[in-house]
């Protein structure tokens, strides 16, 4: 199931997730996705609004949370976008950041619903 993962998240991400269960019953996975799940979207609303604000500060930090938690989840490519995004923000450059943002959105999504199925598969109920 992991190789299906590979275009919106790193397999290799996820197996190190799952070899530091201590419990054997993919609590820490579970944990860890739902967390990235609870929070991410809040951060995509948030770069959302700073960009329509053209308020580059606030758009930086929202990139940045995302940033690392994708790259934490394993969601490489989005971790990516959030980066380029980062330092756009950080330059006070935001052209163009409305279709990264577009496509970061699509990209969350996909590592939504991927991420639900592993949570779910690791507490034993997917």
């Amino acid at each position: 199931p992991d190789a299906n993962l590979k275009p919106v998240l790193n397999p290799a991400g996820v197996a190190t997730f799952r070899s530091m269960d201590r419990s054997g019953k993919g609590l820490f996975v579970g944990r860890v996705i739902n967390a990235y799940l609870a929070n991410t979207p809040m951060q995509m609303a948030k770069a959302k609004n700073a960009l329509a604000l053209e308020n580059p500060q606030a758009l930086r930090l929202a990139a940045h949370t995302m940033k690392s938690a994708s790259a934490t989840a394993g969601a490489d490519r989005l971790a990516a976008i959030c980066r380029d995004i980062e330092n756009q923000a950080i330059q006070g450059q935001l052209d163009g950041v409305d279709a990264k943002l577009a496509e970061a959105s699509s990209l969350l999504e996909l590592v939504k619903q991927l991420g639900v199925g592993l949570a779910c598969d690791d507490f034993g109920t997917g």
